[in-house]
């Protein structure tokens, strides 16, 4: 078992041990030096979830900021159109 090193917040004494898994994507990805990027393969349902991931973010904080800017006004209209 791992044991958190006291004072510090990180230490390379906590990271596990490399698995056949984490071999397997270090020998599909590589490291392009002229570019200083690095490219990692996936595969096409990884590759849109995390679109559709993305798209849902986009689209919550559009819908998301439409309606907190709409509220006010729709309690506005509320008020002025309460029964008396």
């Amino acid at each position: 078992e791992i044991q958190p090193v006291e004072g510090a917040s990180f230490s390379t004494n906590q990271l596990m041990p490399m698995g056949i898994q984490d071999e397997a994507v270090l020998q599909v990805s590589y490291h392009a030096e002229d570019l200083g990027t690095v490219k990692l393969g996936v595969n096409a349902s990884v590759f849109y979830a995390g679109l559709m991931a993305w798209m849902g973010w986009f689209l919550f904080a559009l819908f998301g900021a439409v309606g907190m800017a709409a509220m006010p006004l729709d309690l506005i209209l509320a008020f002025m159109d309460r029964p008396r």
